[in-house]
């Protein structure tokens, strides 16, 4: 790749698309020869890896790394080198998918090299003499790479080596006969644990990226991970404050049980002049710091589950009881934010929501 001229390797933050502009985007290296002859050679397309018989300490060095930050690698077709001194500003965001069972019969070295290049010279061995190695492999999720929009495509430490960053993590169970084994094959394969158990957190494969592919416009990459993080921080602290709010909700009581009747006796629950009346109720009863709306963890934390229980047996009384607080009024993130009109700002929009998911709503 073009990262290797001079100018590039002296960068210790480097911006991809100043590398694109800057050093340009060459072709692929010079061929090498890995370590049984076969040759090697630096790749611009994506590569898919089966992970099994990659040693037990990296395959924790690269979980432990991917808690932290988006992986950045050096891959050359032969040996894949974790960078912990390189990263990309982000994370990685879980998705759970259908259990998928697989396996993958090894008859001879070319099938050893091309099924599992990082690990296939020290198992050429298995598969000499028409004998066979057996990878059975499930897979239960995918983490996918999440890079924050304030990175702006830039990959930071020393990373005058990286080729690739790694898209995504399929985790699940798998056993290389009986060589190596990732999580617990049966277990996982049977359903019995899920994928954030350890018996289902084997990393089967990594998808990985060439670096010049990171761009603002790649949707895919960008856009959510920090709005998840600042989501799970304002959770956090919700939280931390929640055992406080519950004992707080017996001492408020009686106050807040009148006005959840209150709010109960307003005709026309979910109307626009149902919204004005509540936003006029809840914003002088909580807003604390007199900014004309509820804005901080305090005060939503200060409602009492009377309260929004109220607000959403009116919604439903009035819109239908498929309706809710939580979905007409877009708390959860996934929907459109409406909470203003009812005086929430969207900034409270993440601790607000916890509230009313603590309140069984």
């Amino acid at each position: 790749m073009g990262i290797k001229s001079e100018r590039c390797l002296s960068m210790l933050t480097i911006s991809i698309l100043a590398i694109v502009a800057s050093c340009g985007a060459s072709a692929p290296t010079d061929l090498e020869t890995g370590p049984t002859g076969l040759t090697c050679e630096e790749t611009q397309d994506t590569v898919e890896l089966m992970m099994a018989g990659w040693s037990a300490a990296h395959m924790s060095m690269l979980q432990s790394a991917a808690d932290k930050s988006v992986l950045v690698v050096r891959y050359d077709g032969c040996e894949l080198e974790l960078l912990p001194d390189c990263h990309l500003e982000g994370g990685y965001q879980d998705r759970e998918t259908a259990r998928s069972n697989q396996k993958i019969i090894i008859r001879n070295v070319e099938e050893l090299h091309e099924e599992l290049p990082l690990n296939a010279s020290s198992l050429e061995d298995e598969v000499v003499d028409d004998a066979s190695l057996v990878l059975s492999f499930v897979t239960v999720g995918t983490r996918s790479a999440r890079i924050s929009p304030s990175s702006k495509g830039m990959i930071v430490g020393n990373c005058e080596r990286a080729t690739h960053f790694v898209r995504s993590i399929v985790v699940g169970a798998y056993e290389l006969g009986s060589i190596s084994s990732g999580g617990d094959l049966e277990k996982c394969r049977d359903g019995e644990v899920d994928m954030d158990e350890m018996d289902c957190q084997g990393v089967v494969q990594v998808l990985l990226t060439p670096l010049f592919e990171m761009s603002s416009e790649r949707d895919d990459l960008y856009g959510n991970v920090s709005d998840t993080m600042k989501m799970e921080a304002a959770v956090n602290a919700f939280q931390s404050m929640m055992k406080l709010n519950l004992e707080s909700d017996k001492d408020r009581g009686s106050a807040q049980t009148d006005l959840g009747a209150k709010i109960l006796r307003l005709p026309d629950g979910g109307s626009d002049g149902w919204d004005g009346l509540v936003k006029r109720i809840l914003v002088e009863e909580f807003d604390r710091d007199n900014s004309g709306s509820i804005d901080t963890t305090k005060e939503v934390s200060s409602i009492s589950c009377d309260v929004f229980i109220s607000l959403d047996r009116s919604i439903r009384a009035g819109r239908g009881e498929s309706a809710s607080l939580r979905t007409t009024y877009g708390f959860p993130q996934r929907f459109r934010w409406v909470g203003g009109v009812l005086g929430f700002d969207e900034k409270a929009r993440v601790v607000a929501d916890a509230r009313l998911e603590n309140c069984g709503l």
